[in-house]
């Protein structure tokens, strides 16, 4: 099935699933750079969604778990940019939570280790938001003492889970009933 172009905020999104993801963000605060720059990664070309300016990470939106191509595509990206990259899989929905180390946005980051320059990946991060300042981020497990906000942390060392924070939830539901304008493309 061919991708929904859908317009939102002035941007022409390539699916429809990508504007509702930048419909979340809004609604959360989180400042965003859709299609900002493309890179040749040793011969593989490749232009991720979204750039998150404050927290300085790539975002790709997925429909279904990534490709093995679509990993590489991340992993390359994260070795020459140095930053870390989110893939969110499917729509923006609030997590369940029964287990979520197996769900929620595989994240890539970059590891300068003492046996030299590497990428590793994880599964099981979740948007999160800090109950102090309101920044929300993806953070493993949706661990808001993890947020790069520097306020103070829960007395749960670095857990303070809040995945489904009430400005969360909202946020899910708008970008869930979000109406879109069409598209001269899509008429």
């Amino acid at each position: 099935m061919k991708a929904l172009e859908s317009l939102y905020r002035g941007f022409r999104f390539r699916s429809r699933l990508e504007a509702r993801w930048a419909v979340f963000m809004d609604a959360m605060g989180v400042r965003f750079e859709y299609e900002r720059e493309a890179y040749d990664l040793d011969g593989m070309y490749y232009l991720p969604d979204f750039w998150l300016p404050e927290v300085k990470a790539h975002l790709e939106i997925k429909p279904e778990s990534p490709t093995d191509e679509e990993e590489e595509k991340m992993r390359r990206l994260v070795a020459h940019t140095k930053r870390p990259g989110y893939i969110c899989i499917g729509p923006p929905e609030v997590p369940d939570n029964t287990s979520s180390y197996d769900e929620g946005a595989l994240v890539f980051i970059w590891d300068d280790d003492e046996n030299g320059q590497r990428v590793g990946s994880d599964f099981g991060y979740q948007w999160c938001e800090c109950p102090h300042c309101h920044r929300c981020e993806l953070q493993f497990d949706g661990r808001a003492d993890r947020i790069s906000c520097n306020c103070p942390t829960s007395a749960h060392g670095d857990k303070g889970y809040n995945c489904k924070s009430e400005r969360l939830v909202a946020a899910y539901t708008k970008s869930k009933s979000y109406r879109f304008e069409p598209s001269a493309h899509n008429l």
